[in-house]
């Protein structure tokens, strides 16, 4: 478990043990406190590797920087990928490939530069290519932004959101950025959205994309050239957050979504012919506007974290 907590801008973790259907989940150990950390809600993530977990959050009193702490080892200071003069939040997305070699996109301060990074645990970052992408903005719409890293390395699919209701879907690697395929939406605002490969490289997305309500959710098997529309579960309500995973085993897409005051899971199945989205457990409150957090552990075991004023419930589904 990584929790941030905004009073003081600092986030700690903690080990949950997530137990069974007959065997309640606890908190394992005692809780390890790390660096402060500035605007916790866009600029804060955790990713998890095969060897390790990495959390990149933006230095509180110094916004031209982010940190990258190796949970349980070093932090290390990264100074050179926003352009120096940030006064306001920058908006981060973290993730690895099938190596784990993390990668980020980066929206600067002025909710219009777009930049992709690699970045290395204990040696700072590089851009991937020296060529930033430009967002339209200016309108009564927020841009947006999420990424995934290619599994086969070396880039990244990258979902823009612009303000004038297009979605693009962008390929960044060293030779800079190629317009994947384009989505349109009747409203948008605050659209967020999560981005993910299996390991056979085919792509998922869900996110937000008409008035931040309803969710949509595509497949792809080309890095998101053409797309498949899956039908989305029930609105939830004005969006907080959406996580996205995969069953390890079904590759069915996996859903946490925070809307208005309700935070709910879901799983796709399509297994019968007929597909359809199962809510997992019930629906809990939250506070509108936090984020949520989804762990998949194994087939069987999903974690979901939400955060209720100064308290944060860890909700473990157990599908078996």
């Amino acid at each position: 478990m990584i929790e941030g907590i905004h009073d003081n801008e600092s986030f700690y973790t903690q080990t949950v043990a997530t137990g069974s259907k007959s065997t309640a989940p606890t908190l394992s150990g005692s809780a390890s406190s790390y660096i402060l950390a500035d605007d916790l809600r866009e600029s804060m993530q955790a990713v998890g590797t095969s060897s390790a977990v990495y959390v990149i959050a933006q230095v509180a009193g110094d916004r031209d920087n982010y940190s990258l702490t190796t949970i349980g080892g070093s932090t290390i200071y990264i100074d050179n990928i926003t352009d120096g003069t940030e006064a306001g939040v920058t908006d981060i997305d973290m993730s690895a490939d099938s190596s784990g070699n993390l990668f980020a996109t980066l929206l600067q301060d002025d909710n219009n530069t777009l930049s992709a990074i690699s970045i290395n645990p204990s040696g700072g970052a590089s851009y991937i290519t020296t060529d930033n992408y430009t967002m339209v903005s200016g309108t009564a719409n927020r841009t947006s932004q999420c990424s995934a890293a290619t599994p086969s390395g070396g880039g990244m699919i990258v979902r823009v959101g612009h303000d004038n209701l297009t979605h693009q879907y962008m390929h960044v690697t060293s030779a800079g950025w190629a317009q994947q395929s384009v989505t349109v939406a009747a409203a948008g605002v605050d659209q967020f959205c999560d981005i993910i490969f299996d390991a056979d490289g085919k792509g998922w997305f869900a996110g937000g994309e008409d008035n931040s309500t309803g969710v949509n959710v595509y497949s792809s098997t080309d890095n998101f050239s053409t797309l498949t529309a899956i039908g989305g579960p029930a609105d939830i309500g004005a969006l907080n957050d959406v996580k996205l995973g995969l069953d390890p085993t079904t590759k069915q897409p996996i859903l946490a979504l925070s809307g208005a005051t309700t935070a709910r899971m879901v799983m796709y199945d399509n297994t019968s012919g007929v597909a359809a989205w199962a809510q997992l457990g019930p629906d809990l409150t939250v506070t509108a506007d936090d984020r949520i957090g989804l762990a998949i552990v194994d087939t069987n075991t999903f974690v979901m974290s939400t955060t209720n004023g100064d308290n944060t419930t860890i909700t473990v589904f157990y599908d078996n």
